[in-house]
């Protein structure tokens, strides 16, 4: 038994190298780039410092826009799993013959890239575009609603990216859950939502917790859909790095703003983790 599962335990390097490569390697490479004066532009020192970091907490500009960047991140995964969590508790409970199609129109998002995604809410909601058509036309306002190049244009963009990931998510912890409990809790005497927040959630808290983090991390480092529908009004951190990269050049300094983003994230992440845990335990016992 060792044995066997010391061969398939092999299989592990491929991805393990992988991920030193394409992630772990890179980040070092920024964090000792960040570590370096700047000499003006794209011009990096070779003594050592920890001024970049202290531009990043001191400067509101760049302060502000790494909170901008978690809030927004925050926001659209809560929306992720208020939206998603249904959808996956129906697709997980139902006997439907038109699941699988059901599921695959879930899915069918991720099957177009993110530009053309973007591209599309561009298009309806717009100034000129059908959802401001209709409600002119129905006429419950007078005038254009401003939908998009705003927050609530990236945040839209972001759930539509990325609620498909979190449906998948759910529904396999979902379907992991045993049914008969939902039934046992309604023969004692327990409602609908006493069932669904007393048993069904608290035995999903782990691919919830999973979920939001998963997509909370992949969300404060996505440029593409809030470049576009932000319009360069939103900046991000992401966008902030790029400006940095590819304007001021400033390499230390975009070094530094990649770190501080890549250990917000994990900080979070890990925060999150922990604490879903913990009440997951306390559930349990």
């Amino acid at each position: 038994m060792t044995v066997t599962y010391t061969r398939w335990g092999l299989l592990v390097i491929p991805a393990m190298l992988a991920l030193g490569v394409l992630f772990v390697a890179p980040q070092l490479f920024f964090l000792a780039q960040s570590l370096h004066p700047s000499l003006g532009a794209a011009r990096v020192g070779t003594g050592w410092t920890f001024a970049n970091y202290a531009k990043i907490f001191t400067d509101s500009y760049y302060f502000d826009t790494l909170l901008r960047t978690v809030w927004l991140s925050a926001l659209a995964t809560l929306w992720c799993l208020f939206l998603g969590y249904p959808l996956a508790y129906f697709l997980a409970r139902t006997r439907s013959r038109a699941r699988g199609l059901l599921t695959l129109l879930v899915l069918a998002p991720l099957l177009i890239t993110v530009v053309v995604r973007s591209l599309g809410w561009i298009i309806l909601l717009s100034d000129n575009g059908p959802v401001n058509f209709a409600l002119l036309t129905i006429g419950i306002t007078d005038a254009p609603v401003r939908f998009i190049y705003n927050q609530f244009g990236v945040i839209v963009g972001l759930v539509h990216a990325f609620l498909p990931m979190m449906v998948v998510i759910l529904l396999g912890v979902i379907r992991r859950i045993d049914a008969s409990l939902e039934d046992a809790a309604a023969d004692l005497g327990a409602g609908r939502i006493q069932t669904f927040a007393h048993v069904v959630i608290p035995l999903s808290l782990p691919g919830i917790a999973a979920g939001c983090i998963l997509i909370f991390g992949v969300m404060g480092s996505t440029y593409t859909t809030t470049a576009m529908l932000g319009g360069g009004k939103i900046v991000t951190t992401p966008i902030q790095i790029a400006q940095e990269f590819q304007m001021t050049l400033n390499y230390p300094v975009a070094a530094a703003l990649s770190v501080v983003i890549a250990a917000t994230t994990f900080g979070l992440a890990f925060i999150g983790l922990k604490v879903s845990r913990a009440k997951y335990l306390d559930t349990a016992l």
